[in-house]
């Protein structure tokens, strides 16, 4: 299970890390703090679900959410970058997403955006959800960050 790589690799590396979770209402830390001895990885999370809770809480710029879109690229990359800081982690965690049924900010499918903040350099992922539903759209971007998680820090 990627979970639990991700998790030995940074006890064994001496990593910390810190999640900024909207779409995936703070699974993805979740998944983490059931491994025992989370404490010695984990610093924290933040669900920030709404957007004005992650321009209040994460220091992102409306301007950046008027230009891009709460679902992109960009904002998932500040929201990483963010929490890392806030908590002096390791790696940062940003994860921005539309699981649908309804969607959001004119994007025509259903979008999540994983950026990872590691080593002073981003990781993104872009993930389009076809015939899925909310719950599989959910589970599979957890499962998909945490595979890439495992990939980074295997160098």
């Amino acid at each position: 299970m990627s979970v639990l790589k991700v998790y030995q690799t940074c006890l064994d590396k001496g990593l910390t890390i810190a999640f900024a979770e909207s779409m995936t209402g703070g699974g993805a830390c979740h998944e983490m703090v059931l491994m025992p001895g989370a404490s010695k990885v984990v610093l924290g999370g933040m669900i920030v679900y709404q957007t004005e809770l992650k321009q209040s809480w994460l220091n992102i710029p409306s301007e950046l959410i008027e230009t891009y879109g709460v679902v992109s690229e960009m904002v998932s990359q500040k929201m990483a970058y963010q929490i890392s800081q806030k908590t002096g982690s390791s790696i940062g965690v940003g994860i921005t997403g539309n699981a649908g049924p309804t969607v959001q900010d004119g994007h025509a499918g259903l979008t999540c955006y994983i950026s990872i903040w590691y080593q002073n350099n981003f990781d993104d992922i872009k993930l389009v959800f076809q015939d899925l539903t909310r719950e599989e759209a959910i589970e599979l971007t957890i499962e998909t960050l945490y595979q890439k998680l495992a990939e980074i820090l295997s160098f």
